[in-house]
């Protein structure tokens, strides 16, 4: 496909279900195919999932002709999130969550946080942790796992879970302040916490849902935030506990942690984890990863949005994601898409370019 065709154009060359041709015999789900990835097993091709900001699920769904809710189900996409209803009441521009922590509603590009609860210590007494097993959080997340008309993987979706919401209730330079002023709170806070995301992990894995997705930065374009030391007193056992709820229900365990964290990729294996999201490449490169940890590990994600899809032209981008699927796809153990939600800086030409060289639509 030249790089000046247009949606139209692209559309046509697809099915016209939404979806490449396949083989008449083909059967198998878009849920069995993510799950074959997760084993590394397999399939008649690999599963693909591409996610957005607002602003750019508006761009992407204008240039398709459909509507932004349209968007999963016109790509194709193999993965449903299932995460609790946490937006309890809206203030202007800021939406509060049930741990008081208040979201910019302006932002529409990626986020910011306008309030941290527990900026001021002193708010310690009186704050009061939400209620893991409030009905309110589940509503309706029941009906969507059974509906699942797409035949997706209904993922329980974690997100901000332990070291970020610490910082997201302290604010992050005194989160990174505490770690070695105040290791006490840290190790208390953090038990308070996982005490709240043990008891949704439970819930949301008795709904049937088909994977845990955690998510945690642990890392920077450098490395990681603290020491691998202080990771693994902090953070690694309270994982495993967390992890060891997905695994008793026999279900695989999804970890997103940006940045380079090479350096406990190991540790995280060891207490659970099945596949890394979203694996920043320009971070980590995927040659490296595939060569030392691919026969223990899928990947989820990978096309980067960094520099690839917003500053590479389309065929710059075809030969990136060939590379991807020479090095993470190479056992079958990826899930095909962006290494963040796509951004608006991405261009026209250059979507196009990653829908053809993925397979989508």
């Amino acid at each position: 496909m030249e790089e000046s065709a247009t949606a139209a154009q692209y559309a046509q060359a697809c099915s016209k279900d939404g979806a490449l041709p396949m083989s008449e015999t083909e059967l198998i789900t878009p849920r069995e195919r993510v799950l074959r990835a997760v084993r590394r097993q397999p399939a008649d091709r690999l599963p693909t999932q591409i996610t957005f900001t607002p602003l750019a699920a508006a761009q992407a769904a204008h240039w398709l002709g459909v509507e932004p809710a349209a968007l999963p189900g016109v790509l194709g996409n193999h993965i449903e999130g299932v995460g609790i209803n946490d937006i309890v009441r809206v203030e202007g521009d800021t939406s509060f969550d049930i741990w008081g922590i208040g979201w910019d509603n302006t932002i529409n590009d990626g986020f910011q946080v306008n309030v941290n609860p527990l900026a001021d210590l002193g708010d310690l007494q009186s704050y009061t942790f939400p209620d893991p097993d409030d009905p309110a959080l589940y509503r309706g997340l029941q009906a969507r796992i059974a509906s699942n008309e797409q035949g997706r993987a209904m993922v329980g979706s974690m997100g901000f879970c332990l070291w970020e919401k610490y910082y997201l209730l302290r604010g992050f330079q005194s989160a990174m302040e505490d770690l070695v002023r105040e290791p006490a709170l840290v190790e208390d806070l953090l038990e308070h916490i996982l005490a709240v995301q043990l008891a949704v992990a439970r819930n949301l894995a008795s709904l049937g849902i088909d994977a845990g997705h955690t998510g945690d930065d642990f890392g920077s374009q450098r490395g990681l935030l603290f020491s691998p030391v202080l990771w693994r007193k902090l953070l690694k056992p309270r994982y495993e506990r967390l992890w060891s709820v997905f695994k008793s229900a026999g279900l695989p365990v999804i970890h997103h942690s940006c940045g380079d964290i090479r350096d406990i990729l190991d540790d995280l294996i060891d207490i659970g984890l099945d596949v890394l999201n979203p694996v920043q490449t320009h971070a980590m490169p995927p040659e490296e990863l595939a060569s030392r940890w691919g026969d223990r590990l899928s990947f989820y994600g990978g096309i980067c949005t960094q520099r690839v899809l917003p500053h590479a032209t389309p065929d710059e981008v075809r030969t990136f994601i060939e590379r991807l699927r020479a090095t993470l796809g190479r056992r079958g153990g990826w899930i095909m898409g962006p290494s963040h939600d796509a951004t608006s800086d991405m261009p026209r030409e250059n979507f196009f370019a990653m829908l053809e060289a993925m397979g989508v639509r």
